[in-house]
């Protein structure tokens, strides 16, 4: 998957000592989403005690994503009824036909009642995917080091910077130190990959 550094070191460490027995935080803390798919749902969950009612609000943040042009900014609150172990509200990207860089941007937990149930992690990062042109294609890295008793080896390619229509990757292996008939089987072909598919 695409890896982007999200600037966790932002995220709130409130609350590591609960003394009421519960939290409530996000689960799962990263998203990642096409420009296109519209609405999608964030989750936040309580743990621990579950007795007694709690409230939470949230909040959206800009990252490399602004408000008002790759999302729409929101805030509310949530109320945990005794005994409920999960919450979830929608946010919502904004699609346009411009190609640009993956973006993202943050939601924020803030306030809780009682104070000491906000939880880690209680900042989410939603990573935006341009979906405008066909995309990049690349390995997940450069180097990998296999054993010679391995047999076969599946190498994943990863599709970013995009996601629109359905792309053909011709693919083709050369020798290096290591020789076609000898230490490996010569490979090509063809790898498809069908509209919004990402690897």
């Amino acid at each position: 998957m695409l890896q982007v550094k999200a600037e966790l070191q932002r995220e709130s460490g409130a609350a590591e000592y609960n003394p009421v027995g519960c939290r409530v935080c996000f689960d799962p803390s990263t998203y990642t989403v096409l420009e296109s798919c519209g609405r999608f749902e964030i989750t936040v969950v309580r743990q621990g005690d579950l007795e007694g009612p709690i409230a939470v609000e949230y909040c959206t943040e800009d990252g490399s994503a602004t408000a008002g042009s790759d999302y729409i900014a929101a805030k509310g609150t949530l109320h945990f009824a005794p005994g409920e172990k999960e919450k979830r509200f929608k946010l919502e990207v904004i699609d346009d036909d411009v190609f640009e860089a993956d973006e993202h941007f943050y939601v924020r937990l803030r306030n809780a009642q009682p104070v000491t149930a906000l939880g880690t992690p209680s900042l989410a990062t939603v990573i935006i995917l341009d979906d405008d042109h066909g995309g990049v294609f690349k390995f997940p890295k450069q180097n990998f080091d296999l054993v010679e008793n391995i047999g076969s080896f599946e190498l994943t390619v990863q599709r970013c910077s995009g996601a629109r229509g359905r792309v053909l990757i011709p693919y083709w292996t050369e020798d290096g130190t290591a020789k076609a008939g000898k230490e490996y089987e010569r490979a090509e072909g063809h790898i498809i990959f069908e509209n919004n598919e990402s690897q």
